[in-house]
């Protein structure tokens, strides 16, 4: 295996070495010329920039939800420079950076202007963690680098619900099929080859667990060293190439592994896949407005997909349900387990087999021409870290996937593949809803929004995350809205209820007093009354008591689901 990087010495100025790779983006020509196709939207999922160590065990879980690693500087300028090679290729008219084989069509993205004016120019959604936060936070300055918009990043769930993007740390069924594959003759016959490598390298870089499993641990560390992005003492200044290739190599079979076919990878990406498809059906179903930049167009391209039904999805918050550019803000397992999803082999994005780098991205594009033909093409930009080497700061531009990867066999050869061979080819690997996610990841009881789905409750949140209202003929917000009544029915019960009591008991202490001021009144009338008053006050009491019992059993009665970091119950 070539390694990736050969460092011998430090880097100039990171600035001048990003300005010249700009530059170069910008200058390449590629060998597209314009035609009658139009490209109407682009998605871009993405890994996060450099960032500190991060911790992760062997049951693929992460250590630390509330942000956990953090993002470095050069993190920063990887994900702006990406910001900026995607603005220089697909929103200005400038010479493309798509380098490889022959591409037919421009990639200057249709109705797109280089400024964000509209909702359905961009759309940035992140997973919950700190480090992607971040990098999205930085693609857009690089996207957009002269716009005082600021440009709002979502995330699709908090941590504990987010199978969308961290689907890696939330699926039992797949981290069950690894254990497994942990004890089979392939993984054992590694790590008995691999004992000495681990052993000499987890200590030096201060990692008790040398395990095979845990391998990532001590890659991380040796990797983050080796570029002087984290020191660590105890291991030498430069790793000796030959070693740093070994380690390199054995981190890449372990990941590629754990989320490539052989454990069902794809299910980790199944949701994403599925919002990906889904979206680009919504794009195309608007293509004919959204390749006109203004106003009316895009309210035009917004109403089309509203009435179009389940291709086009209704409106999520009022906010537009298509976008002509995408981005996802994600980790390597993401990446990893959306290749194979799409049956895209490492091999064709990485030739090294290499994992994903640190700002490492997979482009997918959508293509649609006038007999209304719609095709998607795949780009992969290799990311990297700084190296010692002038010149080489970053990795390459963006390369093709071959058609043959996407499409599979007998695909033609034109770089681009019809978007429903795509759908057809994936239909097996892509989970269209929370539930069918997490039925397909056996996860009940991990995640509040899985134990929800499990126990049949409505699931608005979900439907409202993927721009559905609660029920079919609701709008996005209609779960919510019930949710608002139900509740304020209730308060108003209580309040009605409370005020029936005071009501009375003030009627029978006025009537106390009166009785005071007109004398004593006779024992039998005396105590009639008070008879009276006791079955009225009875009667309120009981009506109370079952009236706050109903009510209490429709919030008290829902089984609360296990909370994601142990016991203690939360709420729905």
């Amino acid at each position: 295996m070539t390694p990736r990087y050969h460092p011998c010495r430090r880097c100039g100025t990171p600035r001048l070495a990003t300005a010249a790779v700009v530059a170069a983006a910008t200058l390449l020509v590629g060998s597209a010329s314009p035609s009658s196709a139009e490209l109407i939207q682009l998605q871009v999922i993405h890994r996060h920039g450099a960032r500190t160590p991060l911790n992760k065990d062997a049951g693929l879980s992460v250590a630390g939800f509330e942000g956990g690693a953090q993002l470095l500087g050069e993190g920063v300028e990887q994900l702006e420079l990406l910001g900026k090679t995607v603005r220089n290729v697909y929103l200005l008219d400038t010479q493309s950076a798509i380098v490889g084989e022959t591409f037919k069509d421009g990639a200057v993205l249709a109705g797109a202007t280089g400024a964000y004016k509209r909702p359905t120019d961009f759309r940035a959604v992140s997973s919950a963690l700190d480090r992607t936060l971040a990098s999205s936070r930085a693609f857009v300055a690089g996207l957009y680098p002269a716009d005082e918009t600021r440009v709002p990043t979502y995330m699709f769930h908090n941590d504990p619900d987010d199978y969308l993007l961290r689907g890696h740390a939330l699926c039992p069924s797949h981290a069950a099929k690894v254990r497994s594959w942990y004890g089979s003759d392939e993984f054992r016959d590694e790590e008995e080859r691999s004992a000495a490598l681990r052993t000499k390298w987890a200590a030096l870089a201060g990692v008790e667990d040398d395990s095979l499993a845990n391998w990532f641990n001590v890659y991380d560390r040796v990797f983050l060293h080796q570029y002087g992005l984290k020191k660590s003492s105890g291991l030498p200044t430069q790793v000796p190439s030959n070693e740093f290739e070994a380690i390199q190599r054995l981190a890449s079979w372990l990941e590629s592994n754990k989320y490539g076919p052989v454990n069902d990878g794809h299910l980790v990406a199944s949701a994403l896949l599925g919002e990906v498809l889904e979206r680009a059906n919504a794009a195309d179903a608007a293509a004919p407005s959204l390749s006109r930049p203004d106003d009316e167009s895009d309210a035009a391209a917004v109403a089309a997909t509203v009435s179009d039904g389940d291709a086009g999805v209704a409106q999520d918050n009022d906010l537009p349900r298509v976008h002509r550019l995408i981005e996802y803000s994600a980790h390597y397992p993401t990446l990893l387990g959306l290749l194979t999803a799409l049956g895209i082999p490492l091999s064709e994005v990485e030739p090294d087999g290499a994992l994903p780098n640190f700002g490492a991205a997979l482009l997918l594009e959508l293509h649609r021409s006038p007999n209304e033909r719609t095709t998607l093409a795949a780009r992969w930009y290799g990311g990297g870290v700084r190296t010692p080497r002038p010149g080489l700061t970053y990795d390459h531009f963006l390369t093709n996937v071959s058609n043959a990867a996407l499409c599979g066999d007998g695909a033609p050869r034109d770089g681009r593949c019809p978007l429903t061979e795509v759908a057809g080819r994936t239909a097996a690997r892509v989970a269209s809803s929370a539930a069918e996610w997490c039925a397909a990841c056996g996860n009940t009881d991990e995640s509040p929004l899985c134990f929800a789905a499990a126990r049949g409750v409505a699931s608005s949140a979900d439907r409202a995350d993927r721009g559905g209202g609660g029920d079919d003929d609701d709008g996005g917000g209609g779960g919510l809205a019930r949710g608002v009544v139900a509740v304020v029915a209730f308060v108003g019960g209580v309040v009605v209820a409370l005020a029936a009591v005071m009501a009375v008991t003030w009627l029978r202490g006025r009537r106390v007093r009166q009785s005071w001021a007109a004398g004593a009144a006779p024992m039998g009338a005396a105590g009639a009354a008070k008879e009276g008053e006791g079955g009225v006050g009875c009667r309120m009491g009981g009506g109370l008591e079952g009236g706050m019992g109903a009510a209490g059993g429709a919030a008290v009665g829902v089984v609360a689901p296990r909370s994601f970091r142990g016991d203690v119950p939360v709420a729905l």
